[in-house]
């Protein structure tokens, strides 16, 4: 920095015990007084000097590692009055932060190098904005979010390059598709379409901004339940993602296909496109994306009912999402994890993970998980027979569900506030609620929920004593029981069994031991995946359905045998 030799001054002030050596070459002043003392005296010119001498430095001596140095940089050219070097390391150094998640730091780099460019350098600012939404994005930070987004559509509107109003465009749809506004989110893809194509259309550029029009078109219809739809979109986006060699874009759209197919309860193909996406992303080194992915597998399993492998998934996802910040990523998980704690018994568990979740979503302003999570919390009060607190939950869940149009969300809620009203004695609503859901259901093609929704038709005419027509309703369940035994997509298939069973039971049909033995081979099957012996025993012990499968079949003097 000095630019001479300084050993003799070193060495002096050494013996003088004003600073001490602590490796040979890098040296402490003994005390902080003398090191601020030190640094009052100097002229400010002069500090100015010794800063831009000292930035210089590590440019010169760590030309080949300048990165881990962009934090020093900033500091040093702050200190030494160059607000032009210390914008382009701010920018730098927030880059770094981002990339390492680190998005509080990333913030606060972004803003100051926004506070250091001038209006009239358009670009650097349009860069700085759109890397600082990306954060405020991921941390669910919905007001900064959109000041940033808004200051972006009046950028682009000066600098006239169709490709980076596609590019807002589409960062807005990112933005409406979080607070669940997909009519808007729809709107904002299309323009990005329409800007993409206005500039070298056949180029590169605008095939990766149509593309990345229809993965968010796709995810939008996929929240509206519009499966088809959706699966066209994501398909077509894979397909051009392919042909432009993008290979991280591809994957997201390999995933968002496997989410479209859960939903179809079509799980082999929903498995074939999440690990062949957990491979690429792995490989990337794409860790929400392999974050997502891992939440996605532990879907799959516990649709499954692979309650170990779930929680493993749900386990590994959550410590990715927390170690990077992901907001709306970790309230997911923390639900995943309140559904695997339900389907285990344990609804206390299940009631406080969907609590800590719906605080996330309320904070990040996400009224489909809100939604999510109020139907879930009615689900864990309706286990612990809390049946007011149930009912108000599910209520408030059909609310949002409906305001927001996810209307899958709207016939399972229907669904469970059938199943409260039943058990409360309400039959004529409990059966107006199962015909609403069953109705639903068939008119958005989810036949996977189907049985349980027949199944408590049946128990409501059972409970009037209509057997006749109680037994109209077994035998179409029946039928799909034929096709699909495990009844892999619903949420208590040993519940739909125990229904049959009763109903056949009580008409005399000898098809009721056959049902209580498939139910008592469900169960055992299930059983056997959980190689944990206290979560084995809690998946029996703490659901009443389970429990009353297995007496049943002890009752038949089968169960040693069995």
């Amino acid at each position: 920095i000095l630019g001479k030799d300084i050993k003799g001054i070193v060495e002096e002030t050494e013996r003088k015990q004003i600073w001490e050596s602590t490796d040979g070459l890098r040296y402490s002043f003994r005390h902080e007084l003398l090191r601020d003392a030190a640094h009052k005296i100097q002229m400010d010119t002069r500090l100015y000097e010794l800063h831009q001498k000292a930035a210089q430095a590590y440019e010169t001596l760590y030309a080949d590692t300048l990165p881990w140095h962009y934090v020093e940089l900033v500091y040093h050219y702050n200190q030494a009055q160059d607000e032009e070097k210390e914008r382009y390391y701010a920018k730098l150094a927030g880059d770094q932060a981002a990339a390492r998640f680190a998005n509080k730091e990333a913030i606060s780099y972004y803003s100051r190098a926004l506070e250091l460019t001038p209006a009239t350098e358009t670009e650097f600012r349009y860069q700085l904005l759109i890397a600082r939404e990306k954060v405020h994005q991921l941390l669910g930070e919905r007001q900064p979010q959109a000041d940033d987004l808004k200051a972006l559509a009046e950028l682009v509107q000066t600098l006239g390059d169709p490709h980076k109003q596609a590019e807002v465009s589409l960062h807005w749809a990112n933005y409406w598709e979080s607070i669940n506004d997909y009519s808007a989110a729809n709107l904002a893809v299309q323009q990005a379409i329409e800007f993409a194509n206005q500039k070298a259309p056949d180029g590169p550029d605008a095939a990766n901004l149509v593309a990345q029009s229809h993965l968010i078109w796709g995810r939008s219809l996929t929240a509206l339940s519009d499966y088809a739809a959706a699966r066209e979109h994501h398909e077509r986006a894979l397909e051009i993602f392919r042909s432009v060699g993008n290979e991280n874009e591809a994957a997201n759209a390999l995933q968002y296909l496997g989410t479209v197919f859960t939903y179809q309860a079509n799980y082999n193909l929903a498995l074939k496109h999440y690990r062949e996406t957990l491979y690429l992303y792995r490989k990337m080194g794409n860790r929400q994306g392999e974050a997502h992915v891992l939440n996605n597998l532990g879907t799959i399993a516990a649709n499954q009912g692979n309650l170990a492998e779930e929680k493993n998934y749900y386990e590994l996802a959550l410590r990715i999402r927390q170690e990077i910040g992901d907001r709306n990523g970790e309230a997911d998980t923390l639900n995943n994890l309140g559904l695997t704690a339900r389907s285990l018994g344990d609804f206390m568990l299940a009631r406080d993970y969907y609590r800590q979740a719906l605080e996330i979503y309320f904070e990040v302003q996400d009224r489909f998980g809100e939604q999510v999570i109020l139907h879930n919390l009615g689900e864990a009060f309706y286990y612990l027979k809390m049946y007011p607190e149930a009912l108000a939950s599910y209520r408030q869940a059909l609310f949002i569900g409906r305001e927001i149009g996810d209307r899958d969300g709207e016939a399972l809620t229907l669904q469970h506030i059938g199943n409260v009203l039943r058990d409360t004695g309400n039959l004529v609503q409990a059966e107006q609620h199962y015909q609403q859901a069953l109705a639903l259901h068939r008119e958005l093609g989810q036949f996977q929920y189907k049985a349980e929704e027949l199944a408590g038709l049946a128990d409501v005419a059972f409970v009037r004593e209509n057997v006749p027509q109680a037994l109209k309703y077994v035998r179409e369940i029946m039928l799909i029981l034929s096709r699909n035994p495990s009844l892999e997509g619903s949420e208590e298939p040993l519940r739909v069994y125990l229904t049959c069973y009763h109903v056949l039971n009580a008409a005399g049909d000898l098809q009721a031991n056959q049902i209580l033995q498939n139910a008592y081979q469900l169960l055992t099957s299930r059983k056997e995946r959980i190689l944990d012996t206290e979560m084995r025993r809690k998946f029996i012990e703490n659901n009443p359905w389970h429990m009353e499968v297995l007496t049943l079949w002890k009752k038949t003097g089968n169960y040693s045998a069995g």
